[in-house]
């Protein structure tokens, strides 16, 4: 019997390598080698067709620029890229994103010829734009640090145009794929728009290259981003960025950049918060419309995160597209509905746009929580429509597990913490309920605060509706995020049957509703560990305790000899010390918490592999 039990431990063991490695180590996606187009070939959405999805201000068409205005009546202005001043021949590509580019079916490597090179500094430095093309900033207000600020918009990034004939993703095997895909490409740093207020309309070199990482590192991690393809610098001496970056007044002059970042598109919470004040209940509902257009459209598709789970879960599991960014996203029926133009109440295509971007917010943010990266500036300015991360400005991962953790040196209050993510998440869900209520933002004070465009009183959105979409925002986060941190400790996505003992099923934002997840981060929270570190350390230390089991001799009972596995349990303690051996500073072992923890992991993966076993057998 000892020697059974060894051998169902070493399998044990051998699992949580196997499934622990996975999600952790994995994110690469194969380069597509195939030569694409050149930037001169690129097929540009035409500005009459743009004008027709989404309500226009032409004031500033073709113009660089242009001093700050309001805007009313559309979702989007018109404005010319201003270039960088530095001499167009020290202009330097300092990043270029080969998988972005294969997305966008783009040669992926302009330096092959000094033609193709020029090409792209040209473009996407703003200094070209492409044949037909009209630029234009979004505009959309929002809610900053709780307190609603008016109208913000693009200060510093003007969307070249919408892009035909990418890829959807660059994974083999892609559902439905075709060419027909859109994307938004912008250029952050480009110069001044009608929404630059006091700012330069620039960008800086390190925030661009980070943006770009940023998005790299989160889509290997299996959490949905807009992503960037170039960086392209200036010099200094010639476009003078001053920032103070530490917020001590010291500011300094930075090297100048702009950064080429694309997305299905750029809306925001924001978007429909001023929409919803300067265009009245019908602009509200022709914008939803068009984001449920695109929310469809992009689930027709696996993301490249999607890469985090292949192998993991298989591509019909109903998590791939509700948690992962996959192909199905998990939708109601309403989006289709709306899409294909069978759902006519407007009222009705709104209200189904609040709980469908609740969902995809409330799995957007459980990425974020089981990946260890905070934001730092959830405003409703800086949340995508489509449940994409979008502005990485001053993010941060944990290093010390602290939900206290804050990664933007100016959130005194610790407004957007860690920890704090999920409860700020269901906040904006409600802010942009409010909205689509027809409620009036509180602390307004621009000028037009008391002239809404109450076109309909009657056709805002029922209070009950709000409430809706935040249970659905609290369900989808849940289920996520347990999904998600299961597979980081190598257990399957959802408990087994006969597990429900353990497992709360609870839909409110009190508890993440697994006793194995919760454990953990009790520990994670009592040891002060690395929380990156520790989840490596208990594939690292699966690996080590099989080679102690191997050194002692299978059968030999030494190393197996309780039923429970308490004594593999403190060896498995004592092995994750030395995985985390270059923390001991700050490192509390808690083994009172951790090793009844490692028990409980163990005894479930045992049942899981059973339950595999007899499925087999079946």
């Amino acid at each position: 019997m000892a020697c059974m039990a060894c051998v169902r431990w070493v399998a044990v063991l051998a699992v949580v390598v196997a499934l622990v490695a996975v999600p952790v180590g994995c994110g690469s996606v194969k380069d597509d080698n195939t030569v694409g187009r050149d930037v001169s070939a690129l097929v540009w959405e035409p500005w009459t067709s743009i004008q027709t999805m989404l309500r226009s201000d032409t004031r500033t068409i073709g113009r660089q620029s242009p001093q700050p205005r309001q805007v009313f009546h559309a979702t989007i202005a018109a404005v010319m890229p201003t270039p960088l001043t530095t001499p167009y021949d020290r202009l330097r590509l300092a990043a270029w994103n080969t998988r972005v580019a294969t997305l966008l079916n783009i040669h992926p490597d302009p330096r092959t010829s000094p033609q193709r090179l020029d090409q792209v500094i040209q473009v996407f430095s703003g200094h070209r734009v492409p044949p037909n093309v009209t630029p234009f900033a979004h505009t959309y207000g929002g809610h900053q640090f709780g307190t609603w600020a008016g109208q913000l918009g693009d200060g510093r990034a003007v969307t070249l145009g919408l892009l035909h004939g990418g890829q959807p993703n660059s994974l083999p095997n892609r559902k439905n794929s075709h060419d027909a895909w859109t994307w938004e490409v912008a250029l952050k740093g480009s110069g001044k728009t009608p929404f630059s207020r006091r700012g330069d309309g620039r960008a800086v070199a390190e925030s661009s290259l980070r943006e770009l990482m940023a998005g790299e590192a989160l889509t290997a991690l299996g959490v949905p981003s807009s992503r960037s393809l170039c960086v392209i610098t200036g010099l200094p001496e010639y476009d003078a960025v001053w920032r103070d970056e530490w917020y001590d007044r010291h500011p300094a002059r930075r090297t100048p950049a702009v950064l080429t970042r694309i997305a299905p598109s750029f809306l925001r919470f924001g978007s429909l918060q001023l929409a919803a004040k300067r265009q009245g209940f019908s602009g509200v509902a022709q914008l939803s419309r068009h984001v449920l257009d695109k929310i469809s459209a992009i689930t027709q598709h696996n993301d490249d995160s999607v890469t985090y789970v292949k192998g993991v879960l298989l591509d019909d599991d109903p998590l791939v597209g509700q948690c992962f960014g996959g192909a199905g996203g998990g939708l109601d029926r309403c989006v289709s509905a709306a899409v294909a133009g069978t759902l006519q109440d407007d009222q009705e295509v709104v209200a189904c746009l609040l709980v469908t971007v609740a969902e995809r917010l409330g799995a957007l943010i459980a990425g974020w929580q089981a990946s260890g990266w905070t934001h730092g500036v959830m405003n409703t300015d800086n949340l995508s429509l489509l449940g994409l991360t979008v502005d990485m400005n001053v993010f941060g991962f944990l290093n010390r597990y602290n939900t206290s953790f804050v990664s933007n040196l100016i959130d005194d209050q610790g407004r957007y913490a860690f920890g704090q993510q999920p409860d700020m998440g269901a906040w904006a869900v409600e802010r942009l309920a409010d909205a689509l209520s027809g409620k009036r933002f509180e602390a307004d004070y621009e000028h037009d605060a008391g002239t809404w465009m109450r076109d309909d009183k009657e056709r805002w959105l029922r209070p009950d509706v709000g409430a809706q979409a935040s249970e659905r925002y609290w369900k989808r986060y849940h289920s996520c995020f347990r999904a998600r941190m299961r597979l980081r400790l190598g257990l399957a996505s959802q408990p087994m049957a006969g597990a429900a003992a353990a497992t709360s099923q609870s839909s409110t934002h009190t508890s993440p509703g697994d006793t194995i997840v919760q454990g953990w981060l009790a520990w994670l929270a009592a040891s002060e560990a690395d929380y990156h570190m520790a989840t490596r350390a208990l594939g690292l230390g699966a690996l080590r305790v099989l080679r102690a089991v191997e050194q002692a001799g299978v059968g030999t009972g030494t190393a197996c000899e309780t039923p429970a596995g308490v004594n593999l349990a403190v060896v498995f303690v004592e092995e994750m010390a030395l995985a985390l051996e270059h923390e001991s500073h700050t490192l509390q072992p808690r083994r009172d918490l951790l090793v009844p923890w490692l028990q409980a992991l163990f005894a479930t993966l045992q049942q899981q592999q059973k339950q595999k076993q007899q499925q087999q057998q079946q």
